[in-house]
């Protein structure tokens, strides 16, 4: 069930238990410990793409990214859906979906993340050196655009747009972030916002316009839960490459005090392991390794108490308010997770009345962190409702 109250959503759920038996609260999709596959020819942590992996959305219809060239004789209007931390491009599918089946109109560009899913760890080549990100202090060398940073994870994203031609008028009208990828989605709104470069170009076809709307799924402000860690650190000692799922479960249970519930899911997280002379800890040969680069994963985690969200959040509305121009934040709220407190709500409804009503949306649905799954319907009136203005 949707509601746009937000009053009782930190006194829910107190008995929530918060050990490493609850930690997915932050995480979504599938994990990467080892490298993985990329655009390459011959895999690198350091090798760059031009784009993000990607695929598209048409119809609720999933197309490769090589067999769907946006802006062809049907002119339809981009949302960008990120998945969460960990997770990959398939995490979002449903909804993303639903929403291109209700409004032909839409269509979905569903990316993977730096170091998620078929994307490079090192990230992306920047579009050109006319970018209006070139000059900003997050890309001030190429040394620090590598770091896995919640700014040049996101920065990965508008050059993606980018590279795609998704430019001026066909800029993206939407993002929908979920966890991570919801604050990948504030720092891309806040950054298209707020660059100064980005207004005054003077060919505005060549700019990434800010989206009208940025839908931020359950993204709660300050650092991971401490059992993220934990959970982590169990990871990173399971032995590669793993003989069986059977083993990783009993690994991970028995040896890293993991629930079962966890342990299973990882299971659904495993890829035979690329390097066949390599024997298991049984003596066979091949096995599996996870598909998720550990790396990435640190490094972001440790960025997330360097992100300031509240006050992205007010930034953005208050320059959509400044320059009358109707863009909205969208902010899901998760009522059964335990995360939420009064002092974040309270500062989000003080945001909230200090501009008009329709700069910030505040909606809690009854659901666990994972909002698309918990509550899909409650989610899909939220979209609809936004996207349909």
């Amino acid at each position: 069930m949707m509601t746009t109250s937000t009053r009782n959503i930190s006194r829910q759920h107190k008995s929530t238990h918060r050990g490493i038996r609850n930690f997915s609260h932050f995480f979504s999709g599938s994990f990467r410990t080892a490298p993985f596959k990329s655009a390459c020819p011959s895999f690198s942590s350091n090798c760059r793409t031009r784009t993000l992996h990607h695929e598209w959305i048409v119809d609720g219809k999933v197309y490769k990214a090589e067999n769907y060239q946006p802006g062809g004789n049907e002119k339809r209007e981009t949302i960008i859906f990120l998945h969460g931390l960990l997770g990959n491009n398939k995490n979002l599918r449903t909804p993303a979906k639903k929403l291109t089946k209700d409004n032909p109109n839409f269509h979905a560009l569903m990316m993977d993340l730096r170091g998620h899913g078929a994307s490079p760890a090192a990230g992306i080549v920047p579009y050109s050196s006319s970018s209006p990100l070139s000059s900003s202090s997050s890309l001030s060398s190429s040394h620090e655009y590598s770091h896995p940073t919640i700014n040049n994870c996101a920065n990965d994203v508008i050059h993606t747009v980018q590279a795609l031609n998704l430019t001026g008028s066909s800029s993206p009208i939407g993002i929908v972030g979920h966890s991570f990828g919801g604050r990948c989605a504030l720092t891309y709104h806040h950054t298209l916002c707020t660059t100064g470069d980005v207004n005054v170009d003077t060919d505005k076809e060549t700019v990434v316009n800010p989206p009208q709307h940025c839908f931020i799924l359950d993204s709660v402000p300050g650092m991971a839960h401490a059992s993220v860690d934990h959970v982590l650190r169990a990871i990173e000692s399971v032995p590669i490459p793993i003989a069986s799922k059977k083993d990783l479960v009993q690994f991970l249970t028995q040896d890293q005090n993991v629930s079962k519930a966890i342990a299973h899911w990882m299971t659904t997280n495993l890829r035979s392991y690329d390097d066949q002379s390599a024997s298991t800890s049984s003596g066979n040969k091949g096995g599996f390794e996870f598909t998720f680069d550990m790396s990435v994963a640190r490094g972001v985690l440790d960025d997330f108490p360097q992100q300031d969200m509240l006050l992205m959040i007010r930034d953005c509305v208050s320059v959509s308010d400044a320059d009358s121009i109707n863009r909205t934040i969208h902010k899901i709220m998760a009522s059964k997770t335990g995360a939420w407190t009064d002092e974040m709500v309270d500062e989000l409804e003080e945001i909230q009345s200090d501009y008009f009503d329709d700069r910030l949306k505040l909606v809690t649905l009854d659901a666990g962190h994972w909002v698309h799954i918990d509550d899909l319907e409650g989610l899909m009136v939220a979209l609809r409702a936004g996207f349909d203005r």
